[in-house]
């Protein structure tokens, strides 16, 4: 089963993808922003930036966003594929030797310069795939240890609730 929905990039920074709701953004648009708020009508796939000062200078970025589809399949407990398809590019990654799921539990400020708390169940993948319109890419995930029991730098995370201080 596919999902529709957008995959938002962030330039310049490095890739990244997050999910927004469909209706919010038209295809091929894009989203400019300066010091982190949107520019208002700044909505095409171009921006132009006219009769700049000195004092025009600051932090501008734009978000692309291109119609993507989304799907997924496994059984979490022995492996989870999920699939991102848009613009001609087809990224599939599969975690695979499944371990026992650990709940995850932080309390806010915990942690200097962390606020938030987190509580979270990861499943660790021992073992995970990741390829682009077919070709995989190299590298694999780093064993680790977590509360004393086998785990890595790949884990599957289905549900998590960030918390603030009251």
């Amino acid at each position: 089963m596919f999902a529709r929905s957008r995959v938002v990039e962030s330039v310049p920074r490095p890739p990244a993808i997050a999910l927004y709701p469909v209706r919010r953004y038209s295809a091929s648009a894009s989203n400019a922003n300066k010091n982190g708020s949107p520019i208002s009508g700044a909505t095409n796939s171009t921006l132009t930036l006219a009769n700049l000062v000195l004092s025009n200078a600051d932090n501008y970025s734009v978000i692309g966003v291109t119609d993507a589809e989304f799907s997924k399949s496994g059984d979490p407990r022995y492996f989870w594929t999920e699939r991102a398809v848009a613009r001609g590019e087809d990224v599939t990654l599969t975690w695979h030797d499944i371990g026992d799921p650990l709940l995850i539990h932080t309390q806010p400020n915990s942690v200097p310069g962390r606020r938030y708390g987190v509580c979270t169940v990861l499943v660790p993948a021992l073992g995970a795939r990741l390829s682009r319109n077919g070709i995989q890419a190299k590298g694999k995930p780093w064993k680790r240890q977590r509360e004393g029991r086998p785990f890595s730098t790949s884990a599957l995370a289905f549900s998590e609730s960030w918390t603030d201080a009251r």
